[in-house]
């Protein structure tokens, strides 16, 4: 029997507070920032390997076929190992995709602006680890990781804050690309 995972069920309403402003680099001169770093590369390297499930509708499940995803600085390094989806987990998933819009489509903006907003909060939160899974991943230097994390949370807010302060770029097509941010983000 397939474990299932848990949606939300509500999503706490947040506003941008303020004018939206870039989020600065992080200075890895800084020798608490390199600690910071080295210590985050730990803990991230402690997980290299995991396998992860696919997700469909929100049940897991494990295929015999499977993805390496491997460090490109030291390819014997398995970074994790994924779930390699068939022709048979197509209809599962474009029904589970029907079924979760026939919610969202009804989703109001203040709703799809505060996920967002919360998934940038979470990425910002973590943001060294999100760094340290970017050089293992993808070969990053921590400069590049970091840029790529910073971006990665602050699109949702700046996109967010569009539609919050009626910027010029609210509308319906701003809209869109603030509630498939994350999509794009993770593909």
């Amino acid at each position: 029997m397939a474990a299932t995972i848990e949606t939300i069920s509500t999503i706490s309403l947040r506003s941008p507070r303020g004018e939206f402003r870039n989020t600065s680099s992080i200075d890895f001169n800084n020798p608490e920032n390199a600690r910071a770093m080295r210590e985050a590369l730990r803990q991230v390297h402690a997980q290299l390997g995991t396998e992860y499930d696919l997700v469909i509708g929100g049940k897991m499940s494990r295929t015999k076929d499977k993805i390496k995803s491997l460090n490109p600085a030291k390819p014997s390094e398995v970074v994790g190992i994924h779930q390699k989806a068939g022709a048979e987990h197509v209809e599962p998933a474009m029904q589970a995709a029907l079924h979760a819009f026939e919610s969202w489509r009804t989703t109001s903006w203040e709703e799809r602006a505060s996920l967002l907003l919360n998934a940038s909060a979470i990425i910002q939160s973590r943001r060294l680890e999100f760094n340290a899974w970017m050089v293992y991943e993808v070969g990053k230097n921590w400069a590049e990781a970091d840029a790529r994390s910073t971006s990665s949370s602050s699109t949702p807010a700046r996109l967010c804050a569009c539609r919050e302060y009626k910027h010029p770029c609210n509308s319906p097509a701003s809209m869109t690309s603030c509630s498939t941010f994350l999509w794009a983000w993770a593909r």
